[in-house]
């Protein structure tokens, strides 16, 4: 296996690649815009947005590259295996609730920052397939990078999930939790403290469970009663 330097290196002559491919996306671009031709102004417009966003993509990767730690590979391979099961057992089938994963911090921090997510921008799951999205949020075959976070939603209408925007920096209600690592809990909480969402929806898988018990609960009783 290379080692985090080689790795670095490798990163860093990938980025020097992007950044020269992307120099000379522009300077087509200012050259077919002179000529007003449409189809290659689109064509080099979206080359430049691909570029950029693997050029922050790999900025992303650099930055937050660290050391492999033998404890947070443990607990990746344990959630895979174990916390879909504990969902299901602990979610029940009436609670109005969604799940994405994300297992890039810097797309975690813009999304905290906008505050609304786009259902079909991300991998939608719910409590019977939320194996998805732990598989979404963990750089297992990545794992020089931390891993990443399991947003838990209450969508306007479960039936309607498809095609919407939910607020949930305006509606924090629809915010369950952002499940993560202990790694990133601070980061995470930093993230949110910057953007006027409530820290304490910060939580480690176990800490999901543990305080969301309360809520489920209560959606549990209000349907029995019925």
């Amino acid at each position: 296996m290379n080692s985090l330097i080689e790795i670095k290196n490798l990163k860093e002559s990938f980025k020097k690649e992007y950044i020269y491919q992307l120099e000379y996306y522009k300077k087509e671009l200012i050259k077919v815009n002179e000529e007003s031709n449409q189809e290659l102004i689109r064509f080099y417009t979206n080359r430049i947005s691909e570029y950029l966003k693997r050029i922050d993509d790999i900025k992303y990767e650099i930055n937050y590259m660290r050391d492999n730690n033998k404890e947070d590979l443990e607990l990746r391979e344990k959630i895979k295996k174990t916390y879909s099961k504990i969902i299901k057992e602990s979610v029940p089938d009436n609670t109005n609730i969604v799940f994405f994963g994300i297992n890039n911090l810097l797309r975690i921090k813009r999304i905290l920052e906008i505050g609304i997510i786009s259902t079909n921008e991300v991998n939608i799951t719910y409590k019977d397939n939320i194996r998805n999205s732990l598989d979404d949020a963990d750089n297992t075959k990545t794992s020089y990078l931390p891993y990443g976070a399991i947003f838990a939603i209450k969508p306007y209408n479960m039936e309607s999930i498809k095609n919407t925007r939910i607020n949930f920096k305006e509606s924090q209600d629809r915010l369950y939790g952002i499940i993560t690592t202990q790694e990133n809990i601070i980061e995470i909480q930093n993230y949110c403290l910057e953007n006027g969402i409530d820290i304490n929806k910060v939580f480690t898988h176990e800490e999901f469970i543990k305080k969301s018990e309360d809520l489920f609960k209560e959606v549990t009783n209000k349907h029995s009663k019925k």
